[in-house]
């Protein structure tokens, strides 16, 4: 009796700790997938896609309930239906900085010798957003369709900073912002972005390769209590079964589950190095 209520006021504490957390994440995936919908040009608003998460999280915990008939499984249910799309949507989102990232010093090259062949920084910028590849034509492309709506060049270039939170676009727009208002060249600095953006990649890559022995570690650490387990349910499974079974395994798990996370972070953070 005691055991059980000791495991229901700590999952009690964690329901109430994660509940915030949970609807403010649920809340930015879904602006973030109403901004993926508006750049291909449809409208689905923010609370729609919120209402429609929670309602998938609802039925799947209900089904998940009726099935398995355990209200553990059915609040997984519901955490994964919220954090899922979220997680997917970063890693779309990561992965299309990562090409972006990849293009940048060919837009920038482009942008240079259109601007020496006589077209001006507007002109640029549609030549950029029809010549070049996925995910930068889609990313210049929305910089024109807001010009034309009515955004100043300004606010769409802040634009495509946040979007990409990449340090060498936001070097990029704050020095095309300055450039505009000072009557600079615009052609020597791109040119000289170019180099500084190439300096800074190939120290990034060098760093990376030293730091991937750190990253590497951390994964298997992280990894091994879980393989651990696995192990231990092909040698002995009833062992397994009782530790899921019980309040005091449960709570061993879920205490190991969060330490490993924070031990994770923790070595990934000690791993990386900004330039």
């Amino acid at each position: 009796m005691i055991l059980e209520m000791l495991f229901g006021l700590l999952a009690f504490g964690c329901f109430m700790f994660l509940v915030p957390l949970l609807w403010q994440h649920l809340n930015e995936t879904a602006v973030d997938i109403s901004a993926s919908f508006d750049r291909q040009r449809i409208t689905v608003a923010s609370s729609r896609v919120a209402r429609g998460l929670l309602i998938a999280s609802i039925v799947t915990g209900l089904l998940l309930l009726i099935l398995v008939r355990s209200f553990v499984a059915a609040g997984l249910g519901v955490l994964f239906v919220w954090l899922i799309p979220g997680w997917v949507l970063a890693g779309i989102h990561a992965y299309r900085r990562r090409l972006f990232n990849q293009q940048f010093v060919d837009v920038l090259i482009l942008m240079a010798n259109s601007i020496r062949a006589g077209f001006n920084l507007n002109q640029t910028l549609e030549i950029v957003s029809s010549e070049m590849p996925e995910p930068a034509k889609n990313e210049f492309g929305t910089i024109i369709r807001q010009r034309d709506l009515g955004a100043s060049l300004d606010m769409a270039l802040e634009d495509l900073s946040r979007r990409m939170k990449s340090e060498s676009v936001t070097i990029f727009v704050t020095a095309i912002m300055v450039t505009l208002k000072t009557g600079g060249d615009l052609t020597k600095v791109i040119d000289k972005l170019v180099k500084t953006i190439r300096d800074r990649e190939r120290i990034e890559d060098r760093i990376r390769t030293m730091t991937s022995e750190g990253r590497g570690q951390g994964y298997v650490i992280a990894a091994l209590p879980f393989l651990m387990l696995a192990v231990r349910y092909f040698m002995n499974p009833e062992s397994v079964i009782r530790l899921f079974n019980s309040g005091w395994g449960l709570a061993i798990i879920i205490v190991g589950v969060v330490f490993d996370i924070l031990g994770l972070m923790a070595i990934q953070k000690m791993a990386s190095v900004k330039v």
